[in-house]
This record gives structure tokens, sequence and C-alpha cells, in this order.
């Protein structure tokens, strides 16, 4: 199964990467120890900077209640206040 790309632009959901990540991860039976490091293999241009930056933070793909967790940093810096409106307003207008 084949993950996408993740570049950090405004058009990108990170928690839909996430999860496409995971989904792919689990159908390929890539190794547990290997998780955060193949992720890092998909992150392309900010993406890859916010990890090059923030992996000494990182410890674990993740745990609950864990501000070490891979993917509740992605998602925290990929998913600003800005880009949670947008969308929010985006399913707004879906809905109507």
């Amino acid at each position: 199964v084949d993950v996408p790309f993740f570049y950090g632009r405004d058009d990108e959901d990170p928690y839909e990467w996430c999860r496409l990540y995971e989904a792919a991860f689990a159908a390929n039976g890539w190794p547990d120890n290997r998780k955060i490091a193949l992720a890092a293999g998909f992150l392309k241009e900010a993406a890859q900077d916010w990890y090059e930056e923030d992996r000494g933070n990182i410890n674990q793909w993740h745990v609950d209640n864990n501000a070490n967790n891979f993917d509740t940093r992605f998602i925290n810096y990929f998913a600003t206040a800005a880009r949670r409106n947008q969308w929010t307003r985006e399913l707004q207008n879906i809905k109507q």
C-alpha cells in the first residue's frame, strides 16, 4: 500500500495523512521499531523541515497522554487554528 508524501501545505490534512500512513504501515507489515523513521521518509519540504527541527522531542509514534508522540506533535503543528477553522467552514458549507 502506498503512502502519499506530506509537504506541509495549507491544502493538506495532517489527520488524514496520519490515518493513511497508519493504514499503509499495518497493511505493509512494516516493523514497529521503524514507524517514525519510515514516516519521516514521506515528509517533504516544510514537513521535512519540521521533523528535522522537532525530532529530538519525539520518542514514539503514539502513547496516550504523552507530549512526545510523533502523531500528536505533527497534527498540532500542521493543523493550526486557522486551518481547523477553514475545515469547519468547508464542512458547514457542504452540509448546507
